[in-house]
């Protein structure tokens, strides 16, 4: 394959092919230095850019017509994150598949922010072994991937973060959500975390926010299955969507209790009521 753009350092190395295959070697990410103008546009995809115009001075229709050429991203080695990941991936609009995504290490890392946002194409991406226990800010992190489909977030460990604002914004394929271990008790800034999502079976059983989460679920209509923990209950949770009213369903929500997923046996309540239960349990709509 030929090789159309490359770089090495200290730092990391990188190759793109005329495949679209842009493969990064072993190193780390340098620091985010952020100038006036650069904000949001990524920072690998800029650095790529850069190598390839040869030029440090790249117009937005530089970086479109860059992200245009950048269908794979393959870890070939162990690649460390920045402390300030933010907007490491971001803009690679026609990327499909991430090959190797556990080999890129995030121990360190504070700042996620908008890291892997608007990957309109991408539908799956391994983030099951990232070390989150660092983290800080995750805004925006997988926001505007509507193709997304799969994503494993079960092991976050979200203790330190304070802010998760559209986090999961319009991931409008992403069905499944299950923040197995995510308490985000320091969170201050949660504004439509997961928001005009696709998501039908959500799961915040720690789910702790430090103040009240308001528009988390904002204009999320899909929501089938909510399980949330003792800490989430009393006004910490807002704008979830009332279930649908049709031959199906009947427009509330239903405790599991003694029954099951399919067959729920507790208290019916409509969605006003989920922010005064004390109940603690998995909920369906019925």
């Amino acid at each position: 394959t030929h090789c159309i753009s490359s770089a090495a350092s200290d730092v990391y190395k990188r190759q793109l092919t005329d495949g679209g295959d842009l493969h990064l070697g072993a190193g780390k990410f340098p620091e985010y230095e952020g100038t006036p103008g650069d904000s949001g546009r990524g920072q690998l995809l800029q650095a790529v850019a850069r190598a390839y115009y040869n030029s440090s001075n790249l117009l937005l229709n530089d970086l479109d017509n860059m992200a245009e050429l950048i269908t794979r991203v393959i870890f070939d080695d162990e690649v460390f994150a920045a402390v300030d990941a933010s907007n490491t991936f971001a803009r690679l609009k026609r990327v499909k598949t991430y090959v190797g995504l556990p080999r890129l290490n995030t121990s360190r890392t504070t700042n996620m922010s908008y890291m892997f946002s608007s990957n309109f194409q991408v539908t799956t991406m391994d983030v099951s072994k990232f070390d989150t226990r660092q983290a800080t800010n995750m805004a925006g992190m997988f926001a505007s991937n509507y193709q997304l489909q799969e994503l494993d977030v079960s092991n976050f460990i979200t203790d330190k973060v304070t802010a998760a604002n559209v986090m999961l914004l319009s991931t409008q394929s992403l069905k499944f959500i299950d923040f197995k271990k995510a308490t985000f008790a320091a969170m201050t800034s949660s504004a439509q975390m997961i928001a005009n999502a696709g998501v039908e079976v959500l799961n915040l059983p720690v789910f702790d926010p430090q103040n009240n989460a308001a528009s988390v679920l904002y204009d999320s209509r899909n929501l089938r299955q909510l399980t949330l923990g003792p800490r989430a209950q009393q006004g910490k949770f807002y704008n979830a969507t009332n279930p649908p009213k049709n031959e199906t369903y009947t427009g509330k929500w239903q405790i599991v209790g003694e029954g099951t997923i399919t067959n729920p046996l507790g208290e019916k309540f409509n969605t006003c009521l989920l922010y005064t239960s004390d109940a603690a349990d998995d909920m369906q709509c019925v």
